[in-house]
């Protein structure tokens, strides 16, 4: 039987030992800015934590609003309590959270939010796109009138987790219609978007859809969910890939203003030892992309196709890639040794072929122009589209 004092520490989020990052991929990084449970509410303290001359207790309602450093090995993080009570606190002060099912808690989808209220207004009141006042009182308006057509009860169940609404998904459902009310009002000055409304372009939601597989990523041994389109939501002839976000205005990048961004490698789904590593490419306010080994080998190989090489030196980098791309799948154990030897291996390249290597890198992870086997595929992304959330 366990003691007490050593059950109340199995409730917490682990902050050191074995269980430490695994217990921060699954309690811990998804509720980071960017990341796909941002802003959700949910977490709670496990222990007392001192605030200037008093104390908030145990069981404290949390929100996570982002990572804050390292400390005496321990990840350290800043939250905010029901009260506005704003403060910095090690993650093993957090309790766990019962994540209910394989997907987790109940939930509704970004792009299936964004694409109901587009299609609400773009067929009706167009203005109305161009404001996120009446966008959000419309949206109030349904949380009180079961018949409106934006209300919980009206929506259909696609979108929600599982498949199948239930009474659970309602606080979800509502927080991310405002969200995409927020979006849709900046993206309403874009030029591209300026010009959807004014012809009633109507959005639709494509996220899961798969297409045929370009011989580059079919020859690297990308299969399955691989296959995934890399747009989210389709409006008129702009293909949306659409990124969670912060309480920054909405980031609308074109596949030309892409730059590069230098990718991480780190522990694959659920942090375990067992799981292949994986890149991951971060921009200022949430990921643009993430990528297994055979992926990660796609991606590459396309961009330096694209940079004209010699034969000898196009050989020469596919190689290293390949090398790195058999580590990553070697898994995570000792993954901080072998992230060194990737990064090794990795540096010489960018360092012989410059920032360009870079920034097709950064364009394929992000649009999939090579992904495909047909270059106008719809599921190529033309504009990633970074959301506002608060």
């Amino acid at each position: 039987m366990l003691k007490f004092a050593h059950f109340l520490r199995e409730a917490n989020v682990s902050g050191q030992g074995p269980n430490a990052a695994r217990h921060y991929s699954k309690y811990v990084e998804p509720w980071l800015p960017g990341n796909s449970r941002y802003g959700e509410s949910g977490q709670k303290l496990a222990s007392s934590v001192r605030y200037g001359n008093s104390t908030i207790p145990a069981g404290t309602d949390i929100t996570i609003l982002g990572h804050a450093g390292v400390k005496n090995g321990i990840h350290h993080i800043e939250v905010r309590t029901g009260h506005d009570e704003t403060l910095t606190i090690p993650v093993n002060k957090l309790k766990k959270l019962h994540v209910a099912g394989k997907r987790g808690q109940p939930d509704y989808t970004d792009e299936h939010a964004l694409t109901r209220v587009w299609n609400h207004y773009v067929s009706g009141d167009k203005n109305k796109l161009r404001s996120e006042k009446d966008m959000m009182a419309d949206i109030h308006a349904a949380k009180k009138d079961p018949n409106h057509p934006l209300s919980f009860e009206n929506a259909p169940s696609k979108g929600f987790t599982g498949g199948q609404k239930s009474e659970d998904h309602r606080s979800a459902y509502y927080r991310e219609m405002e969200n995409g009310a927020r979006t849709i009002s900046d993206m309403s000055s874009h030029p591209d978007f300026k010009k959807s409304i004014e012809a009633g372009h109507k959005a639709e939601e494509l996220g899961g859809s798969r297409y045929k597989l370009s011989s580059t990523y079919d020859a690297a041994g990308v299969r399955g969910s691989g296959a995934t389109s890399k747009t989210d939501i389709k409006i008129g002839p702009h293909n949306i890939s659409l990124k969670k976000g912060d309480n920054s205005p909405t980031i609308i990048t074109k596949a030309n203003d892409i730059t590069g961004i230098r990718p991480i490698f780190t522990k694959g789904k659920g942090g375990y030892e067992d799981s292949p590593l994986v890149m991951r490419l971060k921009g200022r306010n949430a990921q643009i992309a993430s990528s297994g080994p055979s992926e990660f080998r796609a991606i590459h190989h396309h961009a330096i196709n694209l940079l004209n090489l010699s034969p000898e030196d196009t050989v020469d980098a596919k190689g290293k890639i390949d090398k790195i791309a058999a580590i990553m799948k070697t898994g995570g154990k000792d993954h901080l040794q072998k992230k060194a030897e990737i990064g090794s291996i990795y540096d010489g390249l960018h360092k012989k072929y410059g920032p360009k290597l870079g920034q097709l890198v950064t364009r394929e992870a992000a649009t999939g122009e090579g992904k495909f086997a047909d270059e106008n595929s719809e599921g190529t992304a033309t504009h990633i589209v970074t959301s506002r959330r608060q």
